[in-house]
């Protein structure tokens, strides 16, 4: 298992890409209110980093906690603000 926080290289294909964005609120009981699903356009990846579009097969993904994908970034964002994360494929980790 490598150490956290590193670049995890995921297939544009990979179904966590296909899933569409769920916006909640919650009210003053802390309860789930105004639950919106809104799907995505196929293959529509952008940049969490700077809101571009990600055209690239190789998606590069921040991982800061095991087992969960923070965002996506473009390469130019990794260059910029993650060089010294390393990077891994699922096969490795």
């Amino acid at each position: 298992m490598p150490q956290t926080p590193y670049i995890l290289k995921l297939p544009r294909e990979n179904e966590i890409f296909g899933r569409p964005m769920v916006f909640t609120g919650l009210d003053e009981n802390n309860n789930i209110v105004d639950v919106s699903v809104i799907p995505k356009p196929a293959n529509t990846i952008i940049c969490d980093g700077c809101n571009n579009l990600i055209e690239d097969e190789i998606i590069l993904c921040l991982v800061f906690t095991e087992g969960y994908i923070h965002s996506a970034q473009c390469p130019e964002c990794v260059k910029e603000y993650f060089s010294d994360f390393k990077h891994y494929t699922m096969e490795e980790i």
